[in-house]
């Protein structure tokens, strides 16, 4: 399933339909309606953000929860704090909560930053088998479409709205 903004997902141009707790109520109003019983949650990078949150807050509807390169929320910032390398190693976060500024480095090129994102010695992926210049192409026209990338950059704009340390020690609903 797309996340909101990913995809062939809707693409509200409203900033605030990315806020954390709207987008973890997709998932969960979606969990809902899909399953009559628990579900396997599997969740990889943004949707690992996101489904954290659905497990801290509706424990109920998860069975299992595999996340995939997402760390723990107060993990990850318990990291951020004494780790100098884990602040570098998400320099595009910082860039991404500039969205017109990074639109144009991403489109910039024919769209070489993302293909440096798969392809680049120190970002690209490791079994380049997997990622062939087809599957960089689909990308590349998956995000030239219509607010493609504006949607999904609103997700790093809003990520800071949110304190984990405290959201993850407030009492479940």
């Amino acid at each position: 399933v797309d996340l909101r903004g990913y995809g062939e997902s809707d693409k509200p141009l409203d900033s605030k339909a990315y806020t954390i707790p709207q987008l973890v109520s997709d998932i969960i109003e979606l969990i809902s309606s899909v399953c009559k019983d628990k579900c396997v949650l599997v969740a990889h990078d943004w949707g690992g953000i996101i489904a954290w949150r659905v497990v801290y807050q509706r424990p109920d509807l998860i069975a299992k929860y595999i996340v995939l390169c997402c760390p723990h929320p107060k993990r990850y910032l318990e990291l951020a704090k004494v780790d100098l390398n884990t602040l570098i190693r998400q320099w595009y976060v910082l860039l991404f909560q500039f969205s017109y500024i990074s639109e144009v480095i991403i489109r910039a090129d024919d769209y070489l930053f993302l293909k440096l994102l798969f392809t680049g010695s120190k970002t690209g992926v490791v079994n380049t088998n997997r990622m062939d210049d087809d599957a960089i192409s689909a990308f590349i026209y998956t995000f030239s479409q219509e607010n493609a990338l504006k949607c999904p950059l609103y997700y790093y704009k809003k990520l800071f709205e949110r304190d984990p340390d405290k959201e993850f020690n407030q009492p479940r609903d």
